[in-house]
């Protein structure tokens, strides 16, 4: 249905790009109108050393994975989460707990972060997984804005 009613798709933040052609080939499937477009939020940080944007997309992963819905894209992914640990970890406060059920590997497949060339590299990944526009998202200050826009303009 919203290939054939609407120009476009919105895709969440959070899933990986074996999720996201997924979605896009569900929504395909009977036909999209020519001018259709599809549009994917995907968490970005970018530095020079791979562990300071890793840590920095953690915190809105595990607020974006905590539920029952991103159960399919993480293990699309070839990866396992225990979506009430999170829980339990942000009702009691301890945001540091539950960042920390956010493993490196399901940050590299949720997420678009690493060095310049790692960020570059995966945004390839969602392009060539078929989305025309990518939203960056959880980039919280000005310093961060201009480190991605700077790997993403090469």
């Amino acid at each position: 249905l919203a290939g054939r009613a609407a120009d476009g798709v919105v895709l969440s933040a959070g899933a990986c790009v074996e999720f996201l052609r997924w979605c896009l080939e569900q929504v395909k499937a009977d036909g999209v109108a020519e001018n259709f477009r599809s549009h994917a939020f995907v968490y970005a940080a970018v530095a020079d050393a791979a562990a300071a944007p890793y840590d920095r997309v953690r915190r809105p992963l595990a607020v974006t994975l905590r539920g029952r819905h991103p159960t399919r894209h993480i293990e699309m992914a070839g990866n396992h989460l225990d979506p009430d640990a999170i829980v339990r970890a942000l009702a009691s406060g301890d945001a540091g707990l539950a960042e920390s059920a956010i493993g490196k590997p399901i940050v590299e497949s949720q997420a678009a972060e690493g060095t310049p060339g790692m960020f570059v590299a995966r945004i390839a990944d969602y392009r060539d997984a078929g989305m025309d526009n990518i939203v960056l998202a959880s980039i919280r200050t000005p310093a961060q804005i201009d480190t991605v826009l700077s790997a993403a303009n090469g």
